[in-house]
């Protein structure tokens, strides 16, 4: 799509409406490609646990490519002293808003979260759980290692979007799946 190198704090991504913009020296237009008008953000990692909303309404490539930069960028983020496997993770909400989040781990592994259930209780803390409807969903690892998202966030993602499509670290490369395809009988209420 665009050549160039960039240093890991560094992403393409369509314009985004942040909810706090983000300094005109801090990112460079690099040109439009199917009405995105594309930036590359010199410090995006510092944009990474704020909300920002999406402006594309179908599921396209970039709309994929979006989420999986800013959970990249929340990776950055990620505290794992313990497992040093840092993930990161993007919700796209169905009214275009999007939450990232890392995973925290803790001395004490059961009280450690992943990076879907970090976004998603990011969501619902600023929302509230009845204004949260997942419609797509990004995980990536420091590792390039397969890894969907574990039972307890299929849950938690299947709770506030049953139709969610998930991004996520596959054998060979980023895979898709839905929630209803990695948790198949769901429980609910």
């Amino acid at each position: 799509m665009f050549s160039g190198s960039f240093t890991p704090r560094q992403c393409l991504f369509p314009r985004l409406n942040f909810s706090r913009r983000c300094a005109q020296d801090d990112r460079e237009e690099l040109g439009e490609q199917s009405g995105n008008i594309f930036c590359k953000v010199n410090d995006f990692a510092s944009f990474a646990p704020l909300a920002v909303k999406l402006q594309c309404t179908p599921m396209d490539n970039s709309t994929k490519e979006s989420l999986l930069n800013l959970a990249r960028a929340a990776q950055q983020n990620a505290y794992a002293p313990y497992s040093n496997f840092k993930v990161g993770a993007a919700i796209l909400l169905e009214n275009g808003e999007i939450f990232s989040g890392c995973n925290v781990e803790n001395a004490s592994y059961g009280l450690t979260n992943c990076a879907e259930r970090s976004a998603i209780f990011a969501a619902v803390s600023k929302l509230g759980g009845a204004n949260v409807r997942i419609r797509a969903a990004a995980v990536v690892n420091d590792h390039d290692a397969a890894c969907s998202p574990c039972g307890a966030c299929r849950q938690v993602i299947a709770e506030f979007g049953p139709d969610a499509i998930i991004w996520y670290q596959g054998k060979n490369g980023i895979q898709e799946s839905t929630i209803s395809q990695l948790l198949p009988e769901c429980f609910n209420l």
